[in-house]
């Protein structure tokens, strides 16, 4: 395919050849038709020139083109390299060219843009702890071959339109959209349940225990360890072949849970070496997110305590059943490199 510019060099050279020969046609046209020009293109340029006095192209409206010269091209790889936070329209405006301009060059070179993730901000003592207590938990789980399982609790809000997350809404005329529909209002002090719940590397979840109060070491002991967590344990494992990880609240490390927890001779994490900030290694939270989302979606809040427990035990179960696996598949693996790398290469 020829360009505009061996076009119009063609074109320069008919009508020069034209206007040399007193604007005769019949000539022109055999003159260039022995040099394999069409007669379309010959006929096309004399009548542009009889329109409109030039053999010159119209101009194209618009803006020129942007130009990314290789000089530019290795001021932007430079550039994305020194500094990965620099905003395409930033480099944009640096180079003189259209953002989109920039961003095809930027793909073309191979420079990829993402999202940054959100991620705990530590301490330099929290991330210590955290690569040694990794160390310790990789270092009970992997020679025995022991299985891990993970518990949490949350509260999670009785009617489902306070449960925090966006929100969308489509229209075509914002004036018919009621105001109800335009805004997501959120009280103050809302009522919410708390759900406690756990977790094993397998992604199978025990029944949850839900209250409108809060947990203590008596409650956590009979509630939580005794009625659910052991009879989940010896449903699916050994208890000598498991390893438990509580979360760090206080209710956790009574002194009732801890003697129950070894007259049962259930290993667990203790306190010391349990890992501070590090959701990303504890599938239960994001699994009581993802919990959270699902009943989100309902349209009325539950009426009672009993009528909630029976809408979470099912949601817990949907839930489980579609991402519990794949939540849990890289606790050991995360586990290693947040050893060997640091906290934050778990979620890498």
């Amino acid at each position: 395919m020829s360009t505009l510019n061996e076009k119009q060099f063609r074109a320069t050279k008919i009508i020069n050849f034209y206007r040399q020969n007193n604007e005769d046609l019949p000539r022109t046209l055999k003159h260039f038709k022995n040099q394999n020009y069409s007669e379309s293109t010959i006929r096309r340029a004399v009548k542009r020139y009889t329109q409109t006095g030039s053999s010159k192209f119209k101009t194209i409206p618009g803006r020129k083109a942007d130009v990314m010269t290789n000089e530019k091209i290795k001021r932007m790889t430079k550039a994305f390299e020194k500094n990965p936070e620099t905003s395409v329209r930033e480099m944009a405006a640096k180079l003189s060219v259209a953002p989109s301009t920039l961003q095809y060059w930027k793909l073309k070179e191979g420079v990829i843009g993402r999202k940054k993730k959100t991620a705990p901000k530590y301490t330099e003592d929290q991330e210590v702890r955290v690569q040694k207590g990794a160390g310790k938990l990789y270092k009970k789980l992997i020679p025995s071959g022991g299985a891990i399982v993970i518990d949490d609790e949350t509260f999670v809000p009785v009617d489902p339109s306070q449960v925090p997350g966006n929100r969308f809404i489509n229209y075509r005329d914002i004036s018919h959209v009621k105001d109800k529909n335009l805004f997501k209002q959120k009280t103050k002090f809302y009522k919410h349940f708390l759900v406690w719940q756990t977790i094993d590397e397998q992604g199978r979840v025990s029944e949850p225990f839900i209250t409108n109060g809060t947990i203590n070491g008596k409650i956590y002991d009979e509630e939580c360890i005794k009625k659910r967590l052991l009879p989940f344990i010896k449903e699916h494992y050994k208890i000598e072949d498991v390893l438990f990880w509580p979360d760090m609240a206080t209710s956790h490390y009574s002194t009732e849970v801890i003697n129950l927890l070894k007259s049962e001779n259930l290993d667990y994490v203790t306190k010391k070496y349990n890992l501070p900030n590090f959701p990303q290694e504890r599938p239960i939270e994001n699994f009581l997110a993802l919990c959270k989302q699902q009943y989100k979606k309902r349209k009325q809040p539950a009426k009672s305590l009993q009528g909630f427990k029976r809408i979470w035990q099912k949601v817990s179960q949907d839930v489980a059943e579609k991402s519990g696996k794949k939540l849990s598949r890289n606790v050991k693996k995360n586990l290693r490199l947040a050893r060997d790398q640091g906290p934050l290469s778990a979620l890498l």
